[in-house]
């Protein structure tokens, strides 16, 4: 699996590490000198919803065949108002970890994180449900297996227009009514619980069993 992987880092380069094999070392020199960009970056910015699962294609034309993969979910994972979205905690600290040795445990904002619904409700306990955990999830990766993360934003913090779904799926922490042409927002049950999060930084001691801890100082926290 691990050729895969790095077909798609040959596919979409990461933090500047390129293949310079074949090149003299006075070539990668005067590439680097006139474009200092090269092998140069500030953090990464991760996007992540969810995991999926993968084995070797069973067919191997069309994506992601081509890279002789086939991915699918665990029918037994938790759903979402997505098809694609299912609700797996323990994927995001194995993907901070994967993130840590890969790139030699860079700076890290999580850049997008968040579930859907679309049945447009203010009472929503899937999406508290699904925060608590993935954040729990990332302050473990942070607390126990060191990863270099500095910054996490939900997305988001209004129901939006998400691609080809329309307005018909809905991340928002606030929900936003588009039948109305203000487009008045109310907060949903589950802003105010990540309020909470945000302002104890962390989780308080409720004796939860998934409830790990509290953060160290330098999280940042945010909405998109």
């Amino acid at each position: 699996m691990d050729d895969r992987v790095l077909l798609c880092d040959d596919i979409f380069p990461l933090f500047g590490l390129l293949d310079f094999s074949g090149l003299k070392t006075d070539d990668i020199e005067s590439m680097v000198e006139s474009n200092p960009v090269i092998c140069s970056f500030d953090f990464f910015g991760l996007n992540h919803y969810t995991t999926v699962l993968v084995e070797p294609a069973k067919k191997e034309f069309g994506f992601p065949g081509d890279l002789r993969l086939q991915l699918s979910r665990d029918p037994s994972w938790t759903g979402s108002g997505s098809y694609w979205l299912k609700v797996v905690p323990w994927g995001f600290r194995d993907m901070l970890n994967w993130i840590k040795k890969e790139y030699n445990n860079p700076k890290v904002i999580i850049t997008e994180n968040g579930i859907t619904d679309n049945n447009g409700t203010t009472n929503d306990p899937h999406r508290i449900y699904y925060y608590r955990q993935y954040i729990n999830q990332l302050l473990k990766a942070i607390k126990q297996d060191g990863c270099n993360v500095f910054g996490y934003t939900a997305w988001c913090l209004l129901d939006t227009f998400e691609w080809n779904r329309g307005f018909h799926e809905k991340f928002g922490l606030h929900s936003t009514d588009f039948s109305d042409p203000a487009r008045p927002r109310t907060p949903k049950r589950s802003a105010a619980a990540y309020t909470e999060i945000v302002n104890q930084n962390g989780f308080p001691p409720v004796g939860t069993r998934y409830i790990f801890n509290y953060y160290t100082t330098q999280v940042k926290w945010g909405t998109r």
